[in-house]
């Protein structure tokens, strides 16, 4: 079987495939022109007439995002929330892991030290079977007809500060609550259940110095759950506030950027509550976009003014007789301005002076203090 009828599966999917040297890694061709375009079939045959390696390049372009798990040990780490059927996994020659999912474009390709695991997406390439080093063969453990995307919980604990979490002196006594906690949150955000938590936290509470007690830790996934749905409940707050405060159309990006909502799954909630003050009647879809609002104008009411009951005018008593020339009623506002010195404060003052024997007056003031207050008002 030639090496192109081996990749016939990789290019069925839509791959972009590349041509790597043989026992090792780096590619044969100037391969950057590949992660926009898919190469000919004359470049196909000519890259692999004869046996060498190959390389898939991730990212939008082939359609897929692939974690790179450079140990057991770190495969381990995040096995309990993946999907491992409804994703592809290939064993590489060292012991590591590339697992397969559909392109996810919230990751970027980027490096998790701490975990030791490597994120493949745009602008990265990692090698197919049947490509081999000196020591072994990378092969496929599982490789499904479609892949699943990668969980949020997966993202986020690979987008998270993991830096705060697994440094050396974190895992020391001392830095190990916050790093705990801090994951936890993390993970019950991304979606994760209360036992998948524990399978990702427990063996760095066992790596810490000395290991984190069994029954703390569970208190530290209780609590973070316990957040996460009090979280819930001020974004519910936040977003009816934002919608009450708002004038005109606004997109579902306007209310993420104004209530400083970042991540993947507080903006998906957003979004489940956007749409459940649509079923209520609060907002209503503008336009062609699905994700811009404006709010719900209700039926106009009917007001009938020869029914209409008027109040008597309040009596109230202003400086130079004012109340002469405008009669003012419960639910008035009534606005004193003017230049800087010019009277105001004496104006209010008077006016309080006119009308505490009759109503119940609160003054509220930024510009003086409680002795300099009671001082002016002896000099009436």
């Amino acid at each position: 079987m030639t090496m192109l009828k081996q990749l016939k599966k990789y290019l069925n999917k839509g791959w972009s495939l590349i041509p790597i040297g043989i026992n090792t890694k780096k590619p044969l061709v100037d391969w950057k022109a590949y992660q926009t375009k898919h190469p000919t079939q004359a470049e196909l045959k000519k890259w692999f007439g004869d046996k060498r390696n190959v390389a898939v390049i991730t990212g939008q372009i082939s359609g897929i995002t692939v974690i790179d798990c450079d140990s057991q040990q770190a495969f381990d780490r995040i096995k309990s929330i993946i999907p491992i059927e409804k994703v592809g996994i290939v064993q590489t020659p060292r012991g590591g892991y590339h697992i397969y999912f559909a392109y996810t474009p919230a990751l970027k390709t980027n490096s998790n030290p701490q975990l030791k695991i490597d994120i493949r997406n745009n602008g990265g390439y990692v090698l197919l079977p049947p490509s081999e080093l000196a020591t072994a063969k990378y092969q496929w453990i599982n490789f499904p007809k479609t892949f699943a995307p990668v969980p949020e919980a997966l993202i986020s604990l690979l987008t998270t500060n993991s830096s705060i979490i697994f440094t050396e002196a974190n895992l020391q006594l001392g830095g190990r609550d916050e790093g705990l906690f801090h994951l936890a949150y993390t993970l019950a955000k991304g979606g994760m259940r209360y036992e998948e938590i524990y399978n990702v936290l427990h063996p760095y509470a066992q790596m810490c110095k000395p290991p984190f007690p069994e029954k703390e830790l569970k208190i530290k996934i209780e609590s973070a759950i316990k957040r996460i749905g009090s979280r819930e409940i001020s974004l519910i707050d936040e977003v009816r506030e934002y919608v009450n405060s708002a004038t005109g159309q606004f997109s579902f990006r306007n209310v993420c950027n104004d209530l400083n909502i970042y991540t993947v799954a507080d903006k998906k909630n957003v979004s489940k509550i956007l749409n459940s003050l649509v079923e209520e009647g609060v907002l209503e879809k503008s336009g062609r976009w699905n994700a811009v609002y404006r709010k719900k104008v209700s039926d106009l009411q009917k007001i009938e003014l020869n029914k209409i009951e008027i109040p008597e005018p309040l009596d109230l008593k202003f400086p130079f007789k004012i109340e002469e020339l405008v009669d003012i009623y419960p639910k008035n506002l009534i606005v004193i301005a003017g230049t800087q010195n010019i009277g105001k404060t004496l104006f209010m003052l008077n006016f309080i002076k006119n009308n505490m024997n009759k109503y119940t007056i609160h003054y509220f003031n930024s510009e003086m203090s409680e002795e300099e207050l009671a001082l002016r008002l002896k000099q009436f």
